[in-house]
């Protein structure tokens, strides 16, 4: 029986030169023409519907962008609204004088008119009054629109200081019934100084700029964009029928992926092209709502095809060319070997692995120079390697030093971003975010809100140096006068707040009174004088329960109460209850 190795490594060392570049040629192109029609399909898919996915994703940000600008703006007009309400009331009435819902026109034209897409703007005073401010294109309209029996929901808060005080609220799409067009209507309430809802702002948002910038993403022959709302209906679409129609496609199980806030790639069938697709989708967590990339999957198996068929042609080209510069590369190389192994035939197998030896007499040039180049390798491969040995040492220790450098920043920058620079106390950053977990963690809280009585005063008439030195008396005050489980920490200037730990309003007002007594007791020296300090305090007690509350709300109610000591002569302590605020709806 023929023995394929003995054939070729028998008979010459040129052809077993040549037959291992054949072997090593063929066999990797072999696993690559296999694995080409056997995982291609999968891994072109793949990185397709990646570059779906990551598009639909790229495309959450700007549209968030789009409904926070607007939703920011809305705002702004109710923040001007509430200011034109308290001017009106602090005005001399005149003869004159513009009644307020004429005023109250006037504004809301002029912030119908800074955006080209706002179909409408509604004002809805707490007695059900509306002023209402059209596009010009709808004025002739005397349709007042009516927003009861539409579903809202709540949008995430711009900034942490509108916690609390009353949402805004955004809708699906739905006809309007102005423009007669899909539309976006958001509501936001407008609220007095006590958090009370006074009136509320509606505005109609045409969907034109969503539906203009998916419109501009389209890929193959029928690859596109498509967005849905939070009940699954569509938002923006190739097809202008079901855009106009606002088709629900929640049934579809992309959509129900999507509305279930998930990212990533799927196949399905689509209603609209009738054809087996692909697609990349994304949800947008702040407002529930879907984008998807799909494209007929079809599309995708044809340029595949496409690129199978030219892998094959360069491929067999490939082998070719490799063939021939395999036999070229084989006569180079089997030569001087095999003068190499003629003049060492009969010289000793066995030799030292670092050390070939001596090279054998009469062998060829070319013999010579490969022996000295590989023994001059061998030597220096082992030189590197000492070397190599050293810079590891030398690098470990390095990085063991780098390492305790920056622990040691890494700690002091976390003192600088969390504590007070002049007391060392907690900052008021650290403060907020200790306390928003405690409060979310439905626990009794107690705050004392400290201010020191004319430190204005002590500043002017003894100098900042003094005034410094007042602050750090008080906060070392403050340390020693609470337990460990309690938080102590300097807002700013000369107002200190203290947590105080699972406490009571009983309990909460003694420790107060404490740290009145105490400071009132311990005035500070400087230079001979004695400066004597004094307090004045709020407290506010929070009984952990399924009562709204937020950090925002206690703050404010234990400043009332620190303004009601200073309104009392200073040098007191006053107390404030925590009661649920209640919303009214317009």
């Amino acid at each position: 029986m023929l023995n394929p190795f003995s054939y070729f490594f028998d008979k010459s060392i040129k052809r077993a030169v040549m037959a291992s570049f054949v072997f090593v040629l063929l066999l990797p192109m072999g696993f690559f023409v296999s694995s080409l029609f056997e995982n291609t399909w999968e891994k072109a898919q793949q990185n397709m519907l990646q570059k779906h996915e990551l598009i639909a994703s790229a495309m959450v940000e700007p549209i968030s962008l789009f409904l926070t600008s607007r939703q920011h703006s809305l705002q702004n007009l109710g923040n001007e609204l509430l200011n034109m309400e308290r001017e009106e009331k602090l005005r001399p009435k005149e003869r004159d004088n513009k009644p307020l819902n004429k005023k109250i026109q006037v504004v809301l034209d002029q912030y119908q008119k800074s955006f080209g897409d706002l179909i409408a703007v509604t004002y809805v005073s707490k007695l059900g009054e509306k002023t209402i401010s059209r596009k010009e294109d709808y004025k002739i309209s005397s349709h007042i629109p009516n927003y009861q029996g539409i579903p809202l929901t709540e949008l995430p808060p711009i900034d942490d200081k509108f916690k609390g005080k009353g949402a805004d609220l955004f809708s699906p799409i739905f006809q309007s019934t102005i423009s007669k067009k899909p539309v976006i209507l958001l509501k936001h309430y407008i609220l007095n100084e006590e958090g009370v809802i006074k009136c509320a702002l509606f505005t109609e948002i045409s969907t034109k700029y969503i539906t203009d910038m998916c419109s501009k993403i389209s890929f193959g022959d029928k690859g596109h964009c498509a967005i849905v709302d939070q009940t699954g209906h569509v938002v923006a679409h190739p097809n202008k029928d079901w855009v106009k129609e606002i088709r629900d496609l929640s049934k579809l199980s992309v959509i129900q992926k999507m509305l279930d806030g998930k990212v990533g790639t799927t196949e399905f069938y689509s209603p609209f092209l009738k054809t087996d697709m692909v697609a990349g989708f994304s949800a947008i967590p702040s407002l529930g709502w879907g984008i998807m990339i799909p494209q007929p999957k079809i599309e995708l198996t044809r340029s595949l095809g496409t690129i199978r068929k030219n892998t094959l042609i360069w491929l067999s080209l490939g082998i070719l060319v490799a063939l021939g510069v395999a036999y070229l590369l084989t006569q180079k190389i089997t030569n001087p070997i095999n003068t190499l192994m003629k003049r060492t035939h009969e010289a000793s197998a066995g030799y030292d692995f670092i050390q070939l030896g001596t090279i054998p007499k009469n062998s060829p040039k070319e013999i010579n120079q490969l022996w000295e180049s590989i023994s001059l390798l061998l030597t220096g491969l082992q030189n590197s390697n000492k070397e190599v040995k050293k810079l590891n040492v030398s690098l470990n220790r390095d990085i063991n030093k780098a390492t305790k450098n920056l622990r040691s920043m890494n700690k002091h920058l976390y003192d600088v971003s969390s504590k007070d620079y002049l007391t060392s106390l907690a900052n008021r950053r650290f403060f907020s975010n200790y306390l928003n977990k405690v409060i979310n963690q439905n626990k009794n809280i107690g705050l004392i809100l400290i201010d020191i009585d004319k430190f204005k005063l002590i500043n002017d008439l003894y100098g900042h140096e003094t005034g410094d030195l007042a602050l750090k008396h008080l906060s070392m005050i403050l340390q020693k006068t609470t337990r460990k489980g309690d938080l102590v920490s300097r807002l700013g200037g000369d107002e200190f707040i203290v947590y105080i730990k699972d406490s009571t309003s009983k309990t909460l007002m003694a420790v107060a009174e404490k740290i009145r007594l105490i400071t009132e007791a311990n005035p500070i020296k400087v230079k001979g004088k004695t400066i004597s300090l004094t307090l004045s305090i709020g407290t506010v007690s929070y009984k952990g329960s399924n009562e709204p509350a937020s950090l925002e709300e206690l703050l404010r109610l234990a400043d009332s109460a620190m303004y009601t000591s200073k309104q009392n002569g200073r040098n007191k302590v006053s107390s404030c209850k925590f009661y649920p605020r209640t919303e009214l709806t317009p």
